[in-house]
């Protein structure tokens, strides 16, 4: 009887890491991005970890799809390692700490306008690694669009206007939302855990509605890596991006898209704080295309 007890706490020790690590692998921050047009919905979740050895949940990027809660259909996508460093005060790298998050990406295509569609993420291989159930509407491809804009909107500020934009989703005030920078307030903050937390905030609205994104100046610590990482799912009609810090990614600094009647341009006003001439005259030869 007493040599069984170290085993029993053994077990119940066990049992405990298996779920931890279970729950931390799960999908979060789950936001839509449409693509040039309404046809195109881009989905993007996180999946977080300690363990450079991607678990099953962190190797899924499958969105299961519908007109109903069947979700009949399967788009899949790719998995992208986003590396969080700790930063000192004056955005440099401050020793060799880091954090390890997965950006996951899928692309469903040939959608209708203004129609609703149901979706989850993950769960292929394992249950429980899927979310809940979401579903949004596509914006109509003529006619009135309406959206609601805002920037310098960080985890401090959520409070009312969170509520207030929830309200609009469910009433079908907004087609999508444009977030024109300066997000989270930063996204890097305490090694990427500010905009773990803002993404969770604003994922009741982001996961229903279009959440279109800019940089903005609060984006640029560590070379802009948590803003491009986080939204690879822009529409990204402007090819790739290679910097050190996060290597070649969708291009989500410029690009362009439709609703209804309305052409709307991303532009990075960064590149011109940055010192990249390269940079500067690809999103001016992008313009005048």
């Amino acid at each position: 009887r007493a040599r069984s007890m170290p085993v029993m706490y053994m077990v119940a020790l066990l049992a405990l890491f298996v779920c931890l690590c279970d729950g931390q692998g799960r999908p979060e921050q789950i936001h839509i991005a449409q693509g040039q047009d309404p046809s195109v919905m881009t989905v993007s979740w996180l999946t977080l970890t300690d363990d450079p050895a991607p678990s099953t949940c962190h190797e899924e990027a499958a969105v299961h799809y519908g007109y109903g809660e069947s979700l009949a259909y399967t788009a899949y996508g790719t998995v992208a390692m986003m590396v969080a460093d700790k930063l000192s005060k004056k955005g440099k790298k401050k020793g060799v700490t880091t954090r390890l998050s997965y950006v996951h990406t899928a692309r469903i295509t040939g959608l209708y306008p203004a129609t609703r569609y149901w979706y989850q993420v993950g769960g292929q291989n394992n249950a429980n690694c899927s979310s809940g159930v979401f579903n949004f509407k596509t914006a109509p491809a003529y006619g009135e669009v309406s959206f609601a804009i805002f920037a310098d909107f960080g985890v401090a500020m959520m409070g009312e206007s969170i509520t207030c934009l929830e309200t609009d989703v469910k009433r079908e005030a907004i087609d999508l939302v444009i977030h024109a920078g300066d997000i989270a307030y930063d996204l890097f903050g305490d090694m990427g855990r500010d905009g773990d937390t803002f993404l969770n905030n604003i994922e009741p609205v982001a996961s229903q509605v279009a959440y279109m994104v800019a940089a903005g100046n609060h984006e640029a610590n560590d070379g802009f890596n948590q803003y491009t990482q986080r939204f690879r799912n822009m529409p990204a009609n402007s090819g790739t991006i290679f910097r050190e810090e996060f290597g070649e990614a969708p291009n989500s600094w410029w690009y362009s898209f439709n609703a209804g009647l309305v052409h709307f341009v991303a532009i990075s006003t960064e590149v011109f704080f940055i010192d990249s001439p390269e940079l500067m005259a690809r999103q001016l030869a992008w313009l005048g295309g």
